[in-house]
């Protein structure tokens, strides 16, 4: 029994860890990428599943993780979680919401190097304990079928970004020189894609990083914005060339695969899961379901699942 206390609460501090991670790192992206982040995430979620699905060359940062999806509903649904099992998820999620002012100070007051020193320093550290906080979930509150299941969903929104991977490119009995060559092909394609998006701040009259002019007065007549008809027409244009980069890249990738290799993958991703797609206002997830308590942590209860699978 407090074994299992204990195993709780070091996944507490894990969990939080994890995602004080993916709050970081979303908040230097937005920082840097300010312009590209919503059509990288429009991908991110489009693409995953089948062998083509490649995620938005990278994917979005923190989606495709285990402790993320769980936040989601369908996710929990197609897992039949329990209540007893939401429950433990959902006080986890609450208890383990940090205090960023505490832990990040005045960051205003550092340097920029300081503070990309700080957040390299951060994500570093919580991406190892990202992992060990995983490992917890899948063996201390999910059961064998959830735990499975919930690798294949992961699997299936990273996509071929996973074939990089040392636990997938081990299972596909990948060599290095494949890895090598699937990696090649990922960078192109991400080049490729970057070049494209370059092309939003066209789609708005050239307008530079937060509302700053990149034209003199003169140019004005050329910045002009365009009309929402103009607009819709721009951004079409640009949603077929990256479906063609896309599919190029998958191409690329899949000469590098044999056929047993092909369908090894398929079977690892197991049946195919869609995920619903977010609407405005609702990114992030709903970490676990609740918001509630985020003031007064309550210490999460032991589930009587964990006891007899930690007492077994």
């Amino acid at each position: 029994m407090l074994r299992s206390i204990t195993k709780l609460r070091g996944l507490t501090t894990l969990v939080a860890v994890s995602l004080l991670a993916a709050s970081v790192a979303e908040a230097q992206q937005q920082k840097r990428q300010r312009g590209q982040r919503g059509q990288q995430r429009g991908q991110s979620r489009q693409r995953g599943g089948g062998f083509g699905g490649f995620g938005g060359f990278g994917g979005q940062r923190g989606s495709a993780g285990a402790l993320q999806l769980i936040g989601r509903e369908e996710v929990r649904k197609e897992l039949k979680i329990t209540e007893e099992q939401q429950g433990i998820i959902r006080e986890l999620q609450t208890s383990s919401r940090p205090n960023f002012r505490e832990l990040l100070g005045n960051i205003r007051d550092l340097s920029r190097e300081e503070r990309e020193k700080k957040f390299a320093e951060l994500r570093a550290s919580s991406e190892k304990k990202s992992k060990e906080a995983e490992a917890d979930l899948y063996g201390l509150i999910l059961d064998e079928g959830q735990a499975t299941r919930l690798k294949q969903i992961v699997l299936q929104q990273k996509g071929n970004r996973a074939l990089t991977e040392p636990a997938t490119a081990k299972a596909l009995g990948l060599s290095a020189a494949q890895v090598a060559k699937i990696k090649a092909a990922t960078t192109a394609g991400q080049k490729k894609q970057q070049e494209l998006t370059a092309g939003l701040r066209n789609a708005f009259g050239g307008r530079g990083q937060r509302g700053k002019k990149d034209d003199k007065s003169k140019d004005k007549k050329d910045t002009k914005r365009p009309s929402r008809e103009e607009l819709t027409k721009r951004f079409a244009d640009l949603r077929t060339k990256g479906e063609a980069i896309r599919a190029e890249t998958d191409k690329a990738i899949s000469a590098v695969l044999t056929a047993a290799q092909k369908t090894k993958f398929e079977e690892l991703k197991g049946p195919k899961f869609e995920l619903a797609r977010r609407t405005r206002g609702s990114r992030g997830g709903n970490r676990g379901g609740s918001r509630k308590g985020q003031n007064g942590r309550k210490r999460p209860q032991r589930p009587g699942g964990a006891k007899k699978r930690n007492e077994a």
